[in-house]
C-alpha cells in the first residue's frame, strides 16, 4: 500500500530539517510562480489561475508525493540553471540533480544547449545529473550531441525506482 513520504519523514523531523525545507521551497516558489503566471497566460486563461495551480498542486506534491526530494511541477532548463547557481550560492549539499522529462518528447537545438549548460554546471558543483523518463529518441539525441565519458548524464526510466534507489 502506497504511504506518502510525509508520513515516515515527520517523526524525525527537526528545526535543522525545517529549516532547509524552507529554503528549498522559497527556491522553488522563486522559480514556480512566476513560470505558473506565464504558463496561464501562454494557454489562454488569466494569470492567478496559474498561481492558484501552482499553489495548490505543489501542497498536494510535495504531501502525497513518494520522496522529499522532488519538485513537482513544470520547470525548464533555464529554471534548472538558475537552481545551480542558489545551490552553490546557499553553499548548499547535493549529490543528484534529477530532470523529470516524461512529457518532454523533443528536445530543440535550445534545450540541447541548455542541457550542455546544465551539464557543465553539475559537473563544476560535483552533482550527479540524472534524466528519467526521457523518450528513446531524447536520450540518443543528448548522448550523440553532448559527450562526456568522465562525467556522464544518467538516464532511468522511473523516477519512483530511480528516487528509492538513491534514497537507498
Amino acid at each position: 500500500m502506497f504511504k506518502p513520504k510525509f508520513f515516515s519523514t515527520i517523526k524525525d523531523y527537526s528545526f535543522q530539517q525545517f529549516y532547509k525545507d524552507l529554503v528549498a521551497g522559497i527556491i522553488v516558489a522563486i522559480i514556480a510562480l512566476p513560470l505558473s503566471i506565464a504558463l496561464a497566460t501562454a494557454s489562454g486563461v488569466a494569470p492567478e489561475q496559474g498561481l492558484y495551480t501552482a499553489i495548490i498542486a505543489g501542497f498536494i506534491i510535495s504531501f502525497l508525493g513518494g520522496s522529499r526530494v522532488q519538485i513537482g511541477g513544470p520547470f525548464f532548463f533555464g529554471s534548472a540553471n538558475n537552481l545551480l547557481d542558489t545551490i552553490h550560492t546557499l553553499h548548499l549539499e547535493t549529490e543528484y540533480l534529477i530532470l523529470d522529462m516524461m512529457k518532454v518528447h523533443f528536445i530543440d537545438t535550445t534545450g540541447i544547449n541548455s542541457l550542455k549548460i546544465l551539464k557543465k554546471g553539475c559537473k563544476k558543483l560535483g552533482i550527479q545529473l540524472i534524466v528519467v523518463e526521457a523518450d528513446e529518441k531524447i536520450q540518443v539525441e543528448v548522448n550523440k550531441l553532448i559527450v562526456d565519458v568522465d562525467h556522464p548524464i544518467t538516464f532511468y526510466d522511473s523516477l519512483k525506482d530511480t528516487v528509492e534507489l538513491l534514497e537507498g
